[in-house]
């Protein structure tokens, strides 16, 4: 592409009209950084209150891990969550 070219098709750009209404604009929420560990120290604290040594693990919706908490005495072995994911 030309250098010379480019500033025209900035203009260009910002002067077409965008037609863009708001059922083409998806809103997705999704869980914060603080919530995740929140909620996987509450499932750590339940589990602990019942005699269970356990490692809670908050996921996304793409299924990427947010928080992991693992209790003093869990076991350290795989998540099978995660060989399940990668299976599809």
């Amino acid at each position: 592409m030309n250098i010379r070219l480019l500033p025209c098709l900035i203009v260009l750009l910002l002067c077409s009209p965008l037609s863009v209404s708001a059922k083409d604009v998806i809103t997705q929420r999704s869980v914060g950084m603080e919530l995740a560990r929140d909620l996987a120290q509450a499932a750590v604290d339940v589990c602990r209150e019942r005699g269970w040594q356990v490692t809670a693990v908050v996921v996304n919706r793409a299924g990427d891990v947010q928080a992991l908490l693992r209790d003093s005495l869990a076991s350290r072995t795989p998540c099978r969550s995660q060989g399940r994911r990668r299976k599809r």
